[in-house]
């Protein structure tokens, strides 16, 4: 395990709630200094946990949110006291959030379902992986799956059961459709869409075991051997290392 931490601080004001708090009960200023931790198993192919200076940048951006303010007044510590560890974890959550989430459905369907060109669809995922402080993809676009794992350092694969893949799709389906969700902007669910052959769960039956074959193949490849693979055949392992990161 490698590891890189910078650091930095917020001046802030607030008040706690509560008798176990004492004087600090009444509005006071604080100062804090915060340490970010960034951790990898492996360094990148730079030789590198992460960019010290994104790294810093990222986490003066958080804090400058926070820096100099009332944090009685503000509304995310509504509910809750402005503790040490209730800003650890928002300044650890804030920091998460940086990290691209890449939706890959998000970059591939046009108003009105349409597909858009192939190489217009490419550009847009290239750009979206090269965001400098990092990315997650969702998506199963078997097609780009070679370009992205060899960007990647990381594969979290799903390799869950046929009925549950079932259920699920199907299940999300029927709300979307009944509920007429928007979907990325453009886009609703229909009846079509939910039940037949051209229906999720029709795919989810039709490839199932062909892609899971594939991606077996595919991880196996040396050419990424590189790759930190978790493979969960469960719902319940896969949340299982989620508590535990």
């Amino acid at each position: 395990m490698f590891s890189v931490t910078v650091r930095d601080h917020m001046m802030i004001a607030h008040s706690l709630r509560g008798d176990v708090f004492g004087p600090a009960q009444q509005l006071h200023g604080a100062t804090y200094v915060v340490d970010a931790t960034f951790r990898r198993d492996t360094l990148d192919a730079d030789g590198i946990v992460i960019d010290i200076g994104i790294a810093t940048e990222a986490l003066r951006d958080v804090l400058g949110e926070l820096n100099y303010r009332n944090l009685d007044d503000a509304p995310e510590f509504a509910d809750t006291n402005s503790s040490t560890e209730v800003l650890a974890k928002l300044v650890a959550d804030r920091l998460a959030e940086r990290v691209t989430h890449v939706e890959l459905d998000a970059l591939f369907w046009l108003p009105d379902w349409q597909e858009p060109d192939e190489a217009e669809f490419r550009t847009k995922v290239g750009a979206a992986v090269d965001a400098p402080d990092g990315w997650i993809v969702d998506g199963n676009y078997s097609r780009l799956m070679p370009d992205i794992l060899a960007r990647a350092d990381t594969v979290v694969w799903l390799d869950l059961p046929m009925r549950t893949c079932l259920w699920r799709v199907t299940s999300r389906a029927v709300a979307r459709a009944r509920d007429h969700e928007l979907l990325w902007g453009t886009n609703r669910e229909r009846w079509s869409q939910v039940i037949g052959r051209h229906s999720l769960a029709w795919w989810v039956i039709t490839t199932h075991g062909r892609r899971r074959r594939e991606t077996e193949a595919r991880l196996a490849d040396p050419a990424f051997g590189h790759l930190r693979v978790r493979r969960f055949r469960s719902t319940a392992a896969a949340e299982a290392w989620l508590d535990s990161a």
